[in-house]
Parts: structure tokens; sequence; C-alpha cells
């Protein structure tokens, strides 16, 4: 996993963060659809896929927010749902749609890939940086600090993948 859009905040709760992660990754796509189009490349390269966000994103704001296509995993204090859903299940609570598009197989499969590409990378920043807490004080220092180690870290990451064997 590459870093590309880390942000320091003082929220004590992730749930606010889905509407500003959202619309950076919108505004990202649109200056990476930019390029792809002055390199000729055809525009599916730059297309944004299913967003994929663990239990602490969840809330009923956050499953309908405007933007694209998401998942996110309701955790264990969300009531279970499962058997309640079928093929092409509709529901009126966003909450319990998101359940529903979870239990498809293809939501399992997405869903199951989030742990190990993103937690590895927050688990490599830890190890590999020493990133286990900020060494200045502000939000601002604290958000320069953590783009500095997301550097190295895909820095790092563009090393091991293209230096020759």
């Amino acid at each position: 996993g590459v870093f590309l859009l880390p942000r320091a905040t003082q929220d004590t709760n992730d749930a606010a963060q889905v509407t500003p992660a959202l619309a950076a990754i919108a505004r990202s796509q649109e200056i990476i659809a930019a390029g792809h189009a002055a390199a000729g490349r055809p525009a599916f390269w730059s297309r944004i896929g299913t967003i994929v966000f663990d239990p602490g994103y969840f809330s009923k704001d956050n499953c309908q927010a405007p933007g694209p296509d998401r998942l996110i995993g309701p955790g264990l204090g969300w009531k279970d749902t499962t058997a309640q859903h079928g093929p092409g299940c509709d529901h009126h609570d966003p909450r319990d749609q998101m359940a529903c598009n979870l239990s498809t197989r293809q939501g399992r499969d997405l869903y199951r890939r989030r742990a190990p590409l993103s937690e590895g990378g927050f688990a490599d920043l830890k190890e590999r940086t020493g990133l286990r807490r900020f060494a200045m004080r502000g939000t601002a220092k604290a958000q320069g600090e953590l783009l500095l180690a997301c550097t190295a870290a895909n820095i790092h990451l563009l090393y091991r993948r293209t230096r020759p064997a």
C-alpha cells in the first residue's frame, strides 16, 4: 500500500473523516486523470474503485454521503441482519444496505483485502520508520512529520518494487 492522502487530526473518532477523505480522493482523481489524459492513457486507469473503510467510520451519514462507492464495516455493534439479505436486496436504512453490500461475495472479497493493504502500511510506519508518536507539538507539525514519514515509506516501497533482481 502506498500512502496517498495522510492526514493528522485531533478528532477522537474516525467517523468525521469520511467526507473530507472522499473530497480529497475526488480532487486527487481529477489530477491523476489529467496526467493520464496528457500521456494518452485510457480513462479507466483514473477510475475510482470501491473505497473500503474500517468499522470506525460506520455511521448512517457516512453510508449515504455522496461520492464514490464505498464499503464500511459495520463492526460488532451493529445488528446482524445477514439472514435478511438476498440477491438484489434493497433496504431503507443505509446501514442495513451497507450490511447487505458487505454480505455479497464481491463485498466480502473486497473487505477482506482491506486489512493487509492498509494496516500493513501503518505497521510499516511504526516498525521501519519508528513513528509511534509525534516528536513535535501541534497539528501542523504533526502533519509535517506524518507527511515526511509517509513520503519516506513510499520511496522505500518504490525502491523495493523497481530495483533490479
